[in-house]
């Protein structure tokens, strides 16, 4: 390109000698203008090498010294003029306002441009077939279908503050389950949560998880029965901080939402729980872990007489009574926990404990315990959170829908439990034997057969008595 522009300017200055010659009468002045002619010649020589340097440059490297590519420069001149601060702000809103779409979880997951502002749509959908056999009693070999939980909700944050809620539609009532918000930051510590709103306890390693999440089909006993009169969830404060190496939370609430009338007192529950993790490497890790709570029940409840149901939620005969406890005032409890990952396997043990004070009739103890495991036979990582102590679902390695076989899992759980302590109280035990099917990490299939061995002395099903019951649940999560 040098050669070209050089040649073009040479020439025209030659031209220019040229027809300037004749104008010109007298030879001082035709000096003149060679003299200027040959300094402008020079002058365009050394704008040539110069040009010419920098092609040869730019077509060895074609990238200036920073690696980026070169970008030809722009006169000043050319520049637009700059924009007003009214159109910078427009700018800059429509940038701030961008809001990628993400569908790594199956439902679309938003966020700002700056990344402060998410919103994330939840749907769980859990159906369940279920029948039951093996009884002396009629009545409890029973079969039918449920959907076990349909939940619509939502989740995301504003900068450091986040918040959840979620509406549950099954049991043919409308019920508020998690419904919160509050802050999470992340602190030499851990990530710190301060939460408020109604939210599921910090209870148990099963009791904490959320029911699409469990390894089985329903909770273990420890997480059943040895739990709040008040229920799973309670409108209160939360707050907790978690690391690699475990976590500590507490937890002070009310009833749960629709519980109270507006009439009385609320029961109050105040729950602590932690676990850490001694051992952790490439073979996985191990987890120990323990929790307590206090509640003060109100003076309306007159008696406990709610069983805890195993097996299967559709059949409600199927419980272990916890006799003739009158009057209750409060609950002392407290449960031990440990689990582990090895490779594609698992294990978990609970026990834990619960002492009734009745205004009436003394104090009564409740016990359970009960040992599981699993191993996923197309090797995926068992979905224990080291961190939070609670389950996840998997990461399926080979997804249906891309066209693999999914995640195929195996499980046994052995249960018991005993209330014999007050009076016509009852105990049980349970063995259950589970295979779930992860078609993708938020669809699939479990199935559980669960044989029961129960003794009631009092109620609908007097004396001892036994059965299996089989759940068959299809489930899509999001």
């Amino acid at each position: 390109m040098s050669r070209i522009v050089h040649a073009l300017m040479s020439g025209c200055a030659a031209a220019t000698v040229v027809m300037a010659e004749p104008a010109f009468a007298q030879d001082g002045e035709v000096a003149a203008l060679r003299a200027l002619v040959d300094k402008q010649a020079r002058q365009i020589e050394a704008l040539s090498t110069r040009l010419r340097a920098v092609e040869e440059r730019d077509d060895t490297t074609g990238r200036d010294e920073s690696g980026a590519p070169r970008v030809a420069a722009v006169a000043p001149a050319s520049l637009p003029a700059p924009a007003s601060s009214a159109s910078a702000s427009s700018a800059s809103a429509s940038m701030t306002s961008v809001s990628p779409v993400s569908w790594d979880r199956g439902v679309p997951s938003i966020e700002s441009a700056d990344g402060r502002f998410t919103f994330r749509p939840r749907l769980r959908v859990l159906a369940d077939g279920s029948t039951s056999s093996g009884s002396r009693f009629p009545d409890r070999n029973i079969s039918g279908t449920e959907l076990r939980l349909v939940r619509l909700g939502a989740d995301g944050g504003i900068g450091d503050f986040a918040y959840r809620a979620e509406i549950d539609f099954a049991g043919d009532e409308v019920t508020i389950r998690d419904a919160w918000f509050g802050y999470e930051k992340d602190i030499s510590l851990g990530g710190l949560r301060l939460l408020a709103g109604n939210k599921l306890n910090d209870r148990s390693l099963d009791g904490a998880t959320s029911l699409t999440s469990i390894p089985f089909a329903e909770r273990n006993t420890v997480a059943n029965l040895i739990a709040p009169q008040g229920g799973s969830y309670g409108v209160g404060v939360f707050a907790s901080v978690a690391g690699e190496r475990g976590h500590l939370s507490l937890n002070v609430k009310g009833e749960g939402e629709g519980s109270n009338d507006g009439t009385r007192n609320d029961s109050l529950v105040v729950i602590g729980r932690g676990h850490v993790v001694p051992l952790r490497g490439e073979f996985g890790f191990l987890h120990l872990g323990g929790w307590v709570f206090h509640e003060r029940i109100n003076d309306n409840v007159g008696l406990l007489a709610e069983g805890d149901v195993e097996g299967s939620n559709f059949n409600q005969n199927i419980a272990v009574l916890p006799g003739l406890i009158r009057d209750p005032r409060s609950i002392d409890a407290f449960g031990v926990e440990v689990a582990g990952v090895v490779g594609s396997a698992w294990f978990s043990g609970e026990y834990g404990e619960r002492h009734i004070r009745t205004a009436s009739t003394g104090r009564f103890k409740q016990d359970a315990w009960s040992l599981s495991g699993g191993l996923f036979l197309t090797g995926e990582a068992p979905p224990l959170s080291s961190s939070e102590g609670v389950w996840h679902r998997p990461e399926v390695h080979s997804s249906v829908t891309n066209g693999g076989l999914g995640a195929f899992e195996l499980l046994l759980r052995y249960d018991r439990e005993d209330q014999t302590d007050a009076p016509f109280g009852g105990r049980g035990n349970f063995a259950t034997l589970g295979a779930n099917w992860y078609l993708n990490n938020w669809a699939g299939f479990k199935l559980n057969l669960v044989r029961y061995n129960i003794l009631n002395p009092i109620g609908d099903f007097p004396g001892r008595d036994r059965g299996v019951s089989a759940v068959i649940r299809g489930e899509i999560v999001f």
